[in-house]
C-alpha cells in the first residue's frame, strides 16, 4: 500500500470537473496533501489549508478541508509549469 492509499478525498463533481479540465490526478492531489500534513507546510485561512509541491516540471497547489473523520474535502486545485533556463 503506498502512503498515499490511506487519505480519503471527497470532491465535488464541480471540484471534479474543474480538475478534469486542468489535467489534475486524484494521486497528485494526495501527493501534495501527504507532504503538507507531514512536514506542516500550509497556509491556514478560515478552516481551509492551501498547499504546494513541486512535481516533476510543475508546481500543484491544493485548497482544501479536514472534516470530522480526517477525510480530505478538496475544494479547488492548479497547477503552473514553468522551467528558468540560463544562459550562464
Amino acid at each position: 500500500m503506498s502512503p498515499e492509499e490511506d487519505i480519503i478525498l471527497n470532491i465535488s463533481q464541480e471540484t471534479q470537473n474543474i480538475l478534469s479540465e486542468r489535467a489534475i490526478l486524484e494521486g497528485d492531489i494526495k501527493q501534495v496533501i501527504r507532504k503538507a500534513e507531514q512536514d506542516g507546510e500550509k497556509l491556514y485561512c478560515d478552516d481551509k489549508f492551501m498547499a504546494k509541491m513541486r512535481l516533476g516540471e510543475a508546481t500543484f497547489y491544493v485548497v482544501y478541508s479536514v472534516d470530522e473523520n480526517n477525510h480530505f474535502n478538496v475544494l479547488t486545485a492548479y497547477t503552473h509549469r514553468s522551467q528558468i533556463v540560463s544562459d550562464i
